[in-house]
């Protein structure tokens, strides 16, 4: 339910011209926060999410929150128009999103940042030389449901049920992945990367940006509501 409000209040209230939760600006998010308070204890929250094997608490909630209903709204965008027909993406109003925050949305959808990086996930997908089982989740999300690291995931995603391999190409690059993480001296680079951005000590689930799960491509999140 915390998870479900939080979406509902984002599109109420929030814009989605920004690439990720962390790049929204802060009196929005404090006013999210507030009004969340209003309804939930944030200590039972955080126990419930500790509970299901969660990582990241609250903020990894809200990150993923605000990806999923950027993606409702990317949907709205394209079905209305999109890039082909900005004045009528333009004339459509959303049902319960303010028309200015979805003129905000349009302007953020039409940034040559945000374009490249959806075009660079959607070519990564259609570049993939071989099955991906994570089905149309992306790899953040999927690690996120299942709290795993990046190295597991990987295993987990390019594995049938019984664990056999759906490509060796796919299999030698874990192995090869999965190596590195084992190399001290990888790791001491690593781990001297994520110092110098402020990070704590390296896994592979680390290589991602605090945008984890800011999935920026054309790819449906498919996640449910909690």
């Amino acid at each position: 339910m915390f998870s479900r409000e939080a979406g509902l209040y984002m599109w109420r209230s929030i814009p989605f011209d920004k690439i990720g939760w962390d790049n929204v600006e802060q009196h929005y998010k404090d006013a999210l926060l507030n009004h969340l308070r209003e309804i939930f204890n944030f200590d039972e929250v955080e126990r419930d999410i500790e509970a299901k094997n969660l990582t990241g608490g609250i903020r990894a909630v809200l990150m993923k929150r605000y990806s999923d209903r950027k993606y409702e709204a990317k949907k709205l965008f394209k079905s209305k128009g999109g890039y082909n027909d900005l004045e009528s993406a333009r004339a459509f109003h959303p049902p319960d999103m303010p028309y200015d925050n979805w003129l905000r949305t349009i302007e953020g959808f039409r940034e040559e940042k945000y374009i490249k990086r959806s075009k660079a996930n959607t070519l990564v997908r259609e570049k993939q030389q071989f099955p991906y089982r994570g089905g149309t989740s992306s790899y953040g999300s999927t690690a996120y449901k299942n709290n795993m690291d990046w190295v597991p995931t990987y295993a987990k995603t390019h594995t049938d049920n019984q664990g056999n391999w759906v490509d060796p190409v796919a299999e030698q690059n874990y192995d090869f992945v999965n190596s590195l993480f084992q190399t001290p001296s990888f790791l001491n680079q690593l781990n001297n990367y994520l110092a110098s951005q402020g990070k704590g000590k390296g896994k592979s689930e680390d290589y991602d940006s605090d945008n984890l799960f800011d999935n920026e491509s054309d790819d449906e999140p498919n996640d449910n509501d909690e």
